[in-house]
């Protein structure tokens, strides 16, 4: 069997361009092909290095505009890279796309292997099609052998297997007849169908009642271990990302302005977090756990201002710099890698280096934040630009 992962991500940035000709968000490959790429772009995406193994599961976690909604389209091939690569089986997916890889997988079983559950499934669902007719057309699409008699039997199975019951009753509703959870997993089986290997998952229990998010993560990950399917889960709630990561023996992976700076397992990120942007989310998440609530009631935000810079002119050296607690002059001049912090654990910080010279830089002081504005709550967390 090979080890070879199932997606390799490799330096990968997607940058856009803005043009009232060609559209709000352009990609910039696009916009220079049209001879409108004037502005500066925005960097959604900005040099990600990335693996995904089989039967696997990552949470992308960041606040909103951080960029990993447009990172995992990217992963599943809805969105074309600016530069760097996507593989899929070994495989670059947009040189299989366009015709220039030595392969003879085709681009039509890239696409689906590669499935998408969009954070509005009732959107996602056509209106004007029974639930029966709506699992159909993945069947027709990719199981073109079978029947209706098989289609309906295979389709009826899965409503149950996912607790919508009666199946029959359910399989003739239309989606404004469904409550969201059921949409939810309406959309969930409309993926599986195809026997995808690899599913991502936007948003997919942000607009559930809280009392219902666990129930819809479990599912979530009792499909995975039932299809041997891998997910990519994308979260502004470090609690949820933490749960999926910390059942499937996944990871967690901390996206800041298009870059991500701390990876590592649900253990390492929740208690033993090294970024100080993690460190933030943590803050704006008490629910974690009682001793994390108790301990975030006692100290200030870990945070110098609230506002994002601009993702079309992002800081230079690290770019969480203007907003770093623990900032200093080297991290103006210099963009730190992702240093190697122990295990599976890495983090996008110079503090992760002894012998850095960070340590005899000036802290960094100038700052036009206000402590009276220091109220961050789980709301600013989820706040930013749009390059999400």
């Amino acid at each position: 069997m090979s080890t070879r992962p199932l997606v390799e991500v490799d330096d990968l940035e997607v940058h856009f361009e803005d043009s009232s000709l060609v559209g709000s968000m352009a990609p910039s490959w696009l916009a220079d092909r049209l001879g409108v790429a004037d502005d500066p772009p925005v960097r959604a995406v900005d040099g990600v290095d990335l693996e995904l193994g089989e039967n696997d599961v990552l949470a992308l976690v960041g606040e909103s505009g951080c960029g990993k909604t447009t990172l995992g389209k990217t992963i599943v091939g809805l969105q074309k890279p600016s530069d760097g690569s996507v593989r899929y089986r070994g495989d670059d997916i947009w040189k299989v796309r366009e015709g220039t890889a030595d392969t003879d997988r085709t681009f039509e079983e890239i696409r689906r292997s590669l499935q998408i559950i969009h954070q509005d499934p009732g959107a996602a669902l056509n209106p004007y099609r029974s639930v029966l007719d709506n699992l159909a057309v993945p069947l027709k699409r990719w199981h073109p052998h079978l029947n209706y008699e098989e289609r309906r039997n295979r389709i009826l199975a899965m409503l149950e297997r996912t607790g919508i019951t009666p199946p029959e009753d359910y399989s003739n509703r239309y989606v404004h007849q469904l409550s969201g959870g059921e949409q939810q997993r309406v959309a969930l089986i409309r993926a599986l169908l195809v026997e995808p290997d690899v599913i991502l998952a936007d948003e997919a229990v942000s607009a559930l009642d809280v009392s219902l998010r666990i129930g819809a993560m479990d599912l979530f990950l009792e499909m995975q271990d039932l299809f041997d399917t891998s997910f990519v889960f994308i979260s502004h709630d470090l609690a949820n990302a933490r749960y999926l990561a910390g059942k499937s023996g996944g990871k967690i992976a901390v996206m800041y302005m298009g870059e991500i700076v701390e990876i590592g397992t649900a253990e390492e990120i929740i208690h033993d977090p090294q970024h100080p942007y993690t460190k933030v989310l943590q803050w704006a998440t008490p629910k974690l756990d009682a001793e994390l609530a108790e301990e975030a009631m006692r100290e200030s935000p870990p945070i110098r201002k609230i506002d994002i810079p601009d993702a079309t002119n992002p800081p230079s050296g690290c770019r969480f710099h203007t907003r770093c607690p623990e900032a200093r002059e080297a991290c103006r001049e210099e963009t730190p890698a992702l240093y190697d912090s122990g295990g599976s654990h890495r983090t996008k910080c110079f503090r992760e280096l002894e012998d850095h010279e960070y340590w005899n830089s000036e802290e960094i002081t100038d700052t036009d934040a206000d402590p009276d504005e220091y109220t961050m709550d789980a709301e600013d967390v989820d706040e930013g630009s749009t390059a999400d």
